[in-house]
């Protein structure tokens, strides 16, 4: 299930439904802990929608991870 929803975002994420696609990407964050493409994915969305702030945590978790 986590592939699905991953696969979902991203689709919504190239159509520019980016609210949509961070739905998503939260499903899938909820089925598999912080894994390193789901946390980027995660943090373009939250900066594409204004969210810089939490969109710069999402990759320093990243970043971190690494």
């Amino acid at each position: 299930m986590f592939d699905g929803h991953m696969a979902i975002g991203r689709v919504l994420y190239e159509l520019h439904l980016f609210k949509d696609a961070l739905v998503s990407f939260k499903r899938s964050y909820e089925l598999i802990w912080r894994t390193l493409d789901r946390i980027f994915v995660f943090g373009n969305c939250l900066y594409i929608l204004g969210k810089c702030g939490e969109g710069k945590e999402e990759f320093l978790l990243a970043l971190e991870s690494r």
